[in-house]
């Protein structure tokens, strides 16, 4: 691995520089069916092929996906290209999706449904992308000049409504009564006038910061910062009080989310920017950044910067670095672990000797947690050397501890941290498939930790009863846990 010298080479180190392929879709691309197709060329009397017959702008100006495809191919290891348009008889959004489980990165047209038409086909895409089990990255690439219009859609098309609990009622009645004090003193044109102008004033932009888990939307409003300016001034020059305002701007929330029906259904963890110049979302399933086709030409430098303002954690940073040197060096270390056939042969025929099926699974977990082990610490060097890197490159002025977004500082958050890592490093997923010691188990309400020997829980290990040394029952010891 070359030297590292900046945040940004550790970045591109865990994220970019593992990239091995990408999948283009776009409308006004060539495909290699396309290509390909002698019926999609005009032909001359001796045979010879002239110029391809399409309607695709690439015609006419080779110059955009040529550039983007040249960009891929001097990436460090030149990607794989593959290439669809979207026409008939294009995949299903599903079918995509599937396809791209083997693919590291996707160029994604928004506009892939032609220009001047809605960017439905790349949201369904997109959103369907992150319900796969891959880690996706997604570069929206679009002719439009407003990169906020696709972002807004998307996004909104990943969130679950807001639900309309007791205290957000509470604060839209008190909006309401507020409204119509002021229709009944008769001050401006009325609460109806105000309405509709709030109305009109409050778009997704707004919508989407007070849904941001950063929640300083309100104090925004307060202060007449951007994007609530107008918003602000609409309200003073009503004669709203400023008691009301926070109450009114909920109720603007949730009616704008009523007239917006494309939710989703399913629950994602969701991060976006607030930077209007670098438009991204991650989810628990991908990544999602935006780049103008006239203007950027070079999809992953657009990613890098996106991957950047997002500030993954060490943590995460790390995580990606040992999950591509899994991938990369794999096979080879698989086969360096398993070149001892006595040792697995003896561990296949303890298995299949075993008494009964419990037992088996029991050895058979056994056996793959070894291999699991012994194939992680065989990477173990190199990703601890990424992590000396990172200690390496912090800096005060900067620190990569400010990406956490947790003050140790403060009391609370601190003792929270302690309790959190002290639970971290002292337990484990509950795993296996009977009762073994560690496990902490609720009964009539109380919690108990099994203490027992591991060795005398295994399943086949040892027969013993309360009364019956034949019987399938087996004592064990617990203590009792106390807050």
């Amino acid at each position: 691995m070359a030297e590292l010298s900046s945040y940004q080479d550790l970045v591109h180190a865990a994220f970019i520089k593992p990239l091995r392929s990408v999948m283009i879709i776009d409308d006004d691309y060539p495909t290699w069916e396309e290509i390909f197709d002698r019926g999609n060329w005009t032909e001359a009397e001796d045979g010879t092929l002239g110029v391809p017959k399409t309607p695709k702008s690439w015609v006419k100006t080779p110059d955009l996906p040529k550039n983007l495809i040249s960009r891929f191919r001097k990436h460090d290891k030149g990607l794989l290209i593959d290439i669809d348009d979207g026409k008939p008889p294009a995949p299903s959004t599903t079918e995509i999706a599937n396809h791209l489980y083997q693919s590291d990165i996707l160029g994604l047209d928004y506009q892939i449904e032609g220009e001047g038409i809605g960017g439905d086909r790349a949201i369904g895409i997109a959103a369907s992308l992150l319900t796969q089990g891959h880690f996706n990255l997604i570069v929206v690439h679009t002719n439009k000049e407003d990169l906020d219009d696709p972002f807004s859609q998307i996004l909104m098309r990943l969130l679950t409504p807001c639900e309309e609990d007791d205290r957000a009622k509470t604060k839209i009645e008190r909006a309401k009564n507020a409204l119509e004090e002021l229709e009944d003193e008769g001050e401006a044109e009325g609460a109806e006038a105000l309405t509709e102008t709030l109305k009109g004033l409050f778009r997704s932009k707004h919508y989407l910061l007070m849904r941001h888990p950063s929640g300083d939307a309100t104090k925004k409003l307060m202060r007449g910062e951007a994007p609530f300016t107008e918003i602000k001034n609409a309200m003073e020059m009503a004669g709203l009080e400023a008691r009301y305002r926070d109450s009114v701007l909920a109720w603007l929330c949730f009616d704008f989310q009523k007239r917006y029906a494309h939710f989703s259904d399913v629950a994602h963890s969701l991060q976006w920017s607030l930077n209007d110049n670098c438009l991204w979302i991650r989810s628990e399933r991908g990544f999602i950044t935006f780049a103008n086709k006239k203007n950027t030409t070079d999809l992953i430098e657009a990613l890098q910067t996106a991957l950047e303002d997002w500030q993954p954690t060490p943590s995460r940073l790390l995580s990606s670095v040992y999950r591509h040197a899994l991938s990369d060096y794999g096979v080879s270390v698989e086969d360096s672990t398993l070149a001892n056939k006595h040792i697995f042969a003896r561990f296949y025929d303890d298995i299949l000797n075993a008494e009964n099926e419990p037992q088996q699974q029991t050895l058979l977990r056994q056996h793959i947690r070894q291999q699991t082990e012994q194939i992680g610490a065989a990477v173990e060097d190199d990703v601890a050397k990424f992590g000396l890197d990172i200690v390496r490159l912090d800096s005060p002025e900067a620190p990569f501890s400010a990406h956490y977004n947790v003050d140790l500082s403060n009391a609370d958050q601190a003792k929270k941290a302690t309790f959190e890592f002290n639970n971290y490093v002292s337990s484990i997923d509950v795993h296996g498939h009977h009762l073994t010691s560690g496990h902490i188990f609720e009964l009539d309400g109380k919690k108990w930790v099994v203490v027992s020997p591991a060795c005398d829980l295994v399943p086949g290990q040892k027969r013993m009863g309360f009364h019956n040394p034949n019987s399938k029952h087996r004592p064990f010891i617990a203590v009792e846990l106390h807050p």
